[in-house]
């Protein structure tokens, strides 16, 4: 269970990462990742 909750956490972070780079870059909407 751990792995998978540790899994899900990575995929978050990876996923809002993104999501604040393409703000910074170019102000993309954020439902284009959620």
């Amino acid at each position: 269970m751990r792995g998978k909750r540790d899994n899900m956490r990575g995929f978050y972070n990876l996923a809002y990462g993104k999501y604040l780079f393409d703000i910074a870059d170019e102000k993309a909407a954020p439902k284009r990742y959620f």
